[in-house]
């Protein structure tokens, strides 16, 4: 249908005129210099030359009113069915939750998520962590048999030559 289009150079013309009529929709997009890519569009149909020195793509309206009726018909879903997830409750309700939670910090804020921890808390939590996986390996070593390596001596600093 559009033979001599989508495999040669036009290709670029034709997206690039599909993105700059896709962002000023619905207004129509000013055309720029008819070259030869241009017009090969326009005579394929591909491209609608509009009063003004302006274009429109061939099928962005539809494209654009079909992705404009399913939102509004997932909206209206969300919104207005009883059959559907429960509604965002109203900033009453939000509040009387928070206040009912004390600080939030044993339970996270109104949202349900969890108060970042200070840096001392991350601090005593990795120690911790630390010192139960030394102490798991050194009741495994013991189970084992093994015996701690002896720690070598420091050798005194080195002093004046003698």
């Amino acid at each position: 249908m559009f033979e001599g289009i989508f495999d040669t150079p036009v290709l670029a013309t034709w997206l690039r005129m599909l993105l700059m009529a896709d962002a000023m929709y619905p207004a129509s997009a000013p055309i720029g210099r008819r070259n030869s890519d241009v017009r090969r569009l326009v005579a394929a149909g591909l491209v609608i030359e509009k009063p003004g020195n302006r274009y429109s793509m061939r099928g962005l309206d539809a494209e654009r009113e079909r992705r404009s009726r399913a939102g509004r018909n997932a909206a209206a879903m969300r919104w207005q069915s009883g059959r559907n997830a429960d509604a965002m409750p109203r900033r009453e309700e939000q509040s009387k939750d928070e206040k009912s939670s004390g600080n939030g910090m044993d339970q996270g804020n109104a949202m349900g998520w969890r108060i970042k921890p200070t840096q001392a808390e991350v601090l005593a939590d990795i120690n911790r962590q630390h010192a139960e996986s030394l102490q798991d390996l050194t009741d495994k070593a013991k189970a084992l048999g093994a015996t701690p390596a002896p720690r070598p001596v420091p050798s005194p600093p080195p002093g004046p030559p003698k």
